[in-house]
């Protein structure tokens, strides 16, 4: 189950407060705990779970969202241990088991070459050195 904590650096990002709302919801929270929570109008969330159809999705579903969120929350965080990036190996692998593999294989690159290799670029200590473009 997420935890406050958990869903922190991802309430502090730009994360998708109806994608968190929804996880949130199939966890067991109820929709006014999700508004309070969230600091949205109860109405929004209400409106979200009606639309979206929350009720209705098939376990499978259920945990790829999961699976989605936690990779989230993980990305989000601002440090990084070796367990956090071992758990987004996890998941992405999880990830890529299925058809949709373009977001997972993204956010594994960017995470392993964040923890590989050196942002300040080549220096007298280090050979690396990585860009990002469009």
């Amino acid at each position: 189950m997420l935890e406050t904590a958990d869903i922190a650096p991802v309430l502090e990002s730009n994360a998708d407060p109806r994608r968190i709302a929804r996880a949130l919801y199939w966890q067991g929270w109820r929709v006014t705990s999700i508004a309070r929570h969230l600091e949205i109008k109860r109405a929004t969330v209400e409106a979200w779970k009606q639309r979206d159809e929350w009720d209705k999705a098939t376990p499978i579903e259920r945990i790829e969202s999961s699976l989605e969120t936690r990779l989230a929350v993980l990305i989000a965080k601002q440090e990084k241990d070796g367990r956090d990036f071992k758990e987004v190996d996890l998941l992405t692998y999880e990830a890529s088991r299925s058809e949709e593999t373009g977001h997972a294989d993204l956010a594994w690159a960017c995470l392993h070459a964040l923890g590989n290799e050196p942002l300040e670029g080549i220096t007298a200590n280090n050979t690396g050195f990585m860009e990002f473009s469009n």
